[in-house]
């Protein structure tokens, strides 16, 4: 599904409030949680439709990720939810990211690059959801990404 290469990385998307002109993060998670987010950071700032855009996650692991852990994923645009999916961490996200599972506790970045970049669609804010968890359920983590201001991007 084409939609899916652009929601995913607003996913792991979101937690302390950083910002660029467009994009923003915060974290919804608790102090229990194994992955501790840092930073979140959206390259470009402001990506075009059909660019690149690359996502870079920095944290902190309490604990080792391993096989079976998933992240449910929500956007919503305008406060519409219009696609929700839940993400194997150890498959899909971590594809193409150099990185494998189990990922040991430390200082971790993983930079994620989706290739198909954003699509074509209106000025609006688009609100990224993710919950992410171990196969046994333990939290993860939990961010809230937003990227506001899409009128910037170039719109064919």
């Amino acid at each position: 599904m084409k939609f899916s290469k652009f929601a995913f990385p607003i996913f792991l998307a979101s937690t302390l409030a950083t910002s660029t002109s467009d994009f923003e993060w915060k974290s919804c998670g608790l102090d229990s949680d194994i992955f501790h987010p840092l930073e979140v950071e959206m390259s470009p700032d402001s990506p075009k439709s059909g660019e690149p855009v690359n996502i870079n996650f920095k944290g902190t692991l309490s604990k080792p990720i391993e096989d079976g852990s998933s992240a449910l994923v929500t956007v919503h645009m305008n406060f519409i939810k219009i696609y929700q999916k839940e993400v194997d961490i150890c498959g899909d996200f971590l594809d193409g990211t150099g990185i494998s599972c189990p990922i040991p506790p430390g200082d971790l970045s993983i930079t994620k690059t989706y290739m198909r970049g954003f699509p074509d669609f209106p000025p609006m804010i688009i609100t990224t959801h993710v919950k992410a968890y171990t196969a046994d359920e333990a939290d993860i983590a939990c961010l809230v990404l937003m990227l506001d201001k899409p009128a910037r991007f170039d719109l064919k």
